[in-house]
C-alpha cells in the first residue's frame, strides 16, 4: 500500500491512507474527512487486502470455498439419500439398507460440523487480513506529522483503527460465508 501517489503530490512512503490525514484539512475531524473519500476509492484501499498473498493462505480460502460446495451438493443429496433407504425399508424384501443409512448419516454428519471446519480452515486467512491492515496503518500513523498526533485523541484514533480492521474482516467474511454460498444455492435451484 505504500509508494502510492495520493493528493499532496507525495511519492515514496505515502500511503493510501493519506485521504484520512490531516494534510491540506486544515481542523477537518476524522468524520469529516471520511465524507468525501467515495466507494471507487475505499475499494481501490480495501482491495489488496481482500486476497491473500501467500499460496498457503490462498489454498485455504479455496478449501473454505470447496467446504462451502460440498455442504451444499451435500444438502441437496441428504433428502434424496433419505428417500431410497425409506423405500427400500418400506419394501417386502427382509434386508436392511446399511449403505444407504451410512450414507445418510455420513453426510448429514458432515453438514452438521462443517462450520467447524469452515471456520478452522479460515482463521489463519483471517488472521493475516486483520494483521496487514493494521500494520498498514500503524505505518501510516508513523508518517504523519506531529500535528497530527498533537490535535488528535489518542482513544478516538485506536476506535476508528479498530472499527477500520474488523470492518475488512467483516466484508470478507460476508463474502466468503454468505454471498459465495447464497450464489450457490441461487445457481443450483
Amino acid at each position: 500500500i505504500t509508494n502510492c501517489k495520493m493528493r499532496g503530490g507525495r511519492g515514496r512512503g505515502q500511503t493510501s491512507f493519506q485521504k484520512f490525514s490531516d494534510e491540506g484539512s486544515g481542523k477537518k475531524g476524522l468524520s469529516e474527512d471520511r465524507a468525501n473519500v467515495s466507494k471507487a476509492e475505499i475499494l481501490k484501499i480495501v482491495g489488496p487486502y481482500l486476497w491473500p498473498k501467500s499460496a498457503y493462505l490462498r489454498f485455504r480460502a479455496f478449501l473454505v470455498v470447496a467446504i462451502i460446495i460440498a455442504v451444499r451438493v451435500g444438502n441437496i443429496y441428504v433428502p434424496i439419500f433419505y428417500r431410497n433407504a425409506v423405500d427400500v425399508l418400506s419394501m417386502d424384501e427382509p434386508y436392511v439398507p446399511t449403505a444407504m443409512l451410512v450414507l445418510y448419516g455420513t453426510v448429514r454428519a458432515l453438514t452438521s460440523i462443517q462450520r467447524d471446519l469452515r471456520t478452522m480452515a479460515w482463521l489463519p486467512v483471517s488472521q493475516w487480513t486483520r494483521r496487514t491492515v493494521s500494520v498498514a496503518v500503524f505505518e501510516h500513523l508513523h508518517s504523519l506529522s506531529l500535528r497530527f498526533h498533537l490535535t488528535r485523541k489518542t482513544g478516538e484514533v485506536l476506535r476508528v483503527i479498530e472499527r477500520g480492521t474488523s470492518s475488512i474482516e467483516m466484508i470478507f467474511n460476508m463474502l466468503v460465508f454468505n454471498i459465495i454460498p447464497l450464489f450457490l444455492d441461487v445457481i443450483s435451484v
